[in-house]
């Protein structure tokens, strides 16, 4: 009987002195705003001969799945071959982000520092996402983007993936 009581008594201390979170963690509702965002809010474009890709940025603060507020970047893009018109979601610019009728969705939380974001971007012609890095030159107003193709199995989808817009080009600030 001695013994139960001991393990009951212990029972009760750890469960009375147990913390179920963090207490360092913050509660949920916290805002996590991100400033270094802000150089990349704004209209990009790239012109090679009659190719034309235009890429619009805006930053929104939205709450996310573990009930945080943070700071990404949202962004609709327009795209042009030999002067014809192949894809754009610039119908969509008001649009609300929780409508997502965004074609980007970018932040720069992967430890790659201030100036390059990382994130998703939609291709419309062929209906497929894919990967996006945008490194940016605030000396020389310009955006290095390079595409690349969502890590995982796919079904029914050529090898090496073809994107509808260019790739590994510079965009340069409007």
């Amino acid at each position: 009987m001695k013994k139960q009581l001991i393990i009951i008594t212990l029972f009760m201390l750890n469960a009375a002195l147990a913390k179920a979170q963090d207490p360092t963690f913050p509660p949920p509702g916290t805002n996590f705003p991100n400033p270094s965002l802000d150089q990349f809010v704004g209209t990009w474009s790239w012109t090679n001969g009659s190719d034309t890709l235009k890429i619009k940025l805006k930053k929104v603060n939205y709450l996310d799945m573990a009930g945080y507020t943070r700071d990404a970047l949202i962004g609709y893009h327009y795209y042009k071959k030999a002067g014809t018109l192949i894809e754009s979601s610039f119908t969509h610019i008001n649009s609300a982000y929780t409508e997502y009728k965004h074609t980007l969705l970018l932040s720069n939380t992967s430890g790659q520092g201030d100036s390059v974001l990382t994130g998703g971007m939609d291709d419309l012609t062929k209906n497929k996402s894919f990967s996006i890095r945008l490194d940016v030159n605030l000396v020389q107003h310009t955006m290095a983007m390079k595409i690349t193709e969502v890590s995982g199995v796919r079904v029914n989808t050529p090898t090496p993936y073809v994107f509808t817009i260019p790739n590994n080009i510079t965009l340069t600030k409007q």
